[in-house]
């Protein structure tokens, strides 16, 4: 992996930069601790009991009650400080560590499944194989979990609900999407839905590897 694929980008940073200001607000916003309930536990059902999972990009720990309760072993990572922060108040039983996706700092296949809800979009698309590969690395045979991305097109920085902050996304068609995941050696089991938010369709790619 070369250096210059580890140097975040501009856009990069003023994400960054956001989540660091805006942690707190984020945190207090209100958004539904439950949004997700579904599906993680359509994703537990598919996991033994007791399964060691990784929350990339867990943010304030929205999601880590929801999976904790379902049984697994809950660890989340995020690479702003200041978001742990908030989500070890929330959710103080539960493990959490600052982490970079280009880089997980975590041994070769430790983990039955895993659970990224809106992280990876905020990586540009010409990085993005370099995350993929450490989510492929940090996952046992057989392993399993669900990227939840936007749909759309392109890139590009976009200005958020909070106090008119900006952060980068990246937008996939389905097609995209899988196509990319199947280059890094991922098998798409499915694509679902979720048209709950009005103007924003989430695209959730069911995954599993194969060593």
């Amino acid at each position: 992996m070369q250096n210059d694929e580890l140097l975040r980008t501009v856009e990069e940073q003023k994400t960054f930069e956001t989540y660091k200001v805006y942690a707190s607000k984020y945190a207090a916003r209100g958004d539904d601790p439950l949004f997700w309930q579904y599906d993680i536990g359509l994703l537990a059902r598919m996991l033994p009991r007791n399964s060691k999972v990784i929350d990339l990009g867990c943010g304030t720990g929205r999601d880590a009650p929801l999976l904790i309760e379902k049984g697994l072993q809950y660890f989340g990572v995020d690479f702003s400080q200041e978001m742990l922060a908030e989500a070890r108040k929330s959710c103080p039983d539960a493990l959490f560590r600052e982490m970079d996706l280009y880089r997980l700092t975590i041994a070769d296949s430790v983990f039955d499944g895993f659970w990224a809800a809106a992280s990876y979009l905020h990586l540009p698309k010409h990085k993005l194989s370099v995350a993929l590969q450490e989510v492929r690395r940090i996952l046992k045979p057989d392993g399993r979990g669900v990227f939840v991305m936007l749909e759309g097109e392109g890139e590009a920085m976009f200005g958020g609900r909070s106090g008119g902050s900006e952060r980068f996304y990246a937008k996939y068609s389905e097609i995209e999407f899988t196509r990319r995941l199947q280059d890094m050696d991922f098998v798409v089991n499915r694509v679902t839905k979720d048209t709950r938010l009005e103007g924003m369709v989430w695209l959730l790619f069911w995954v599993e590897v194969k060593k």
